[in-house]
């Protein structure tokens, strides 16, 4: 089990175990005798950190729901209706398949389909501005979100968009769950997610685009607390509250 599968897991663990649920098995004998342990006598723990945690992040995603970082300044998009008809059956979802052209920031992407070139938002995560025209809204926390998603599709070339109940924002960006394999089955394969892991962005929910919501502030959560990627830093902690 890689750090990825690990954070992951935990995740929907702690999920599992604040809401009650059924704890999955992993398929590992040692991991599932050492997660039933913890099980038994951390759950204190957990919630104490989630409620530390629930403390310091208070109103953060209301903050993030009205921030704007609509912005590109190279190139303005508006909503570009595509006439879909190439959907892939998913387990889970119908996914269509794109091409990428370019990442904007840490969380925003220019993808092409059928000859038409659009701007994708990926939902339900929120990294910090890094091409805001407005320089003083710029940090060096966006430059290093934007050059992490760079990083993470240096060599792809294929996307898979699955969208939510909304597909279009108030500054007409394509809203979506971006896979960079056809297959569902992971969230190995969800730069969303992946994006989350490695401690990269926050969680921005918005309705009605909501699907993966619980799961997504799981993850966030778990990260908080292991300290990866820019959570490591206590001042992009400082910073994320005002996000």
């Amino acid at each position: 089990m890689n750090k990825k599968n690990i954070i992951i897991y935990l995740s929907l663990f702690c999920t599992a175990l604040l809401t009650g649920c059924t704890i999955p098995s992993t398929g590992n004998k040692d991991i599932d005798n050492a997660i039933n342990t913890v099980a038994e006598t951390g759950s204190s723990l957990i919630q104490a950190e989630t409620g530390a945690y629930s403390s310091l992040f208070e109103g953060e995603n209301s903050e993030n729901t009205a921030k704007s970082d609509a912005f590109d300044s190279e190139n303005d998009y508006y909503e570009v209706h595509v006439d879909r008809t190439g959907g892939i059956q998913g387990q889970y979802a119908v996914l269509y398949p794109v091409s990428l052209v370019r990442v904007v920031d840490g969380d925003t992407l220019i993808v092409r389909e059928n000859d038409q070139e659009y701007k994708v938002r990926l939902i339900g995560i929120d990294t910090p501005e890094s091409v805001n025209p407005d320089e003083s809204k710029n940090t060096e926390f966006g430059r290093l979100a934007s050059e992490h998603t760079k990083e993470l599709l240096k060599d792809t070339t294929e996307l898979w968009l699955e969208f939510d109940e909304d597909e279009f924002d108030d500054y007409g960006r394509t809203l979506a769950y971006v896979w960079t394999s056809p297959d569902d089955s992971t969230y190995e394969n969800m730069l969303n997610v992946q994006i989350l892991v490695d401690g990269y962005a926050d969680t921005m929910s918005i309705e009605p685009n909501t699907k993966y919501k619980t799961d997504f502030e799981a993850i966030a959560l778990t990260v908080k607390i292991s300290g990866s990627g820019l959570w490591s830093d206590p001042e992009f902690v400082k910073y994320s509250i005002g996000m």
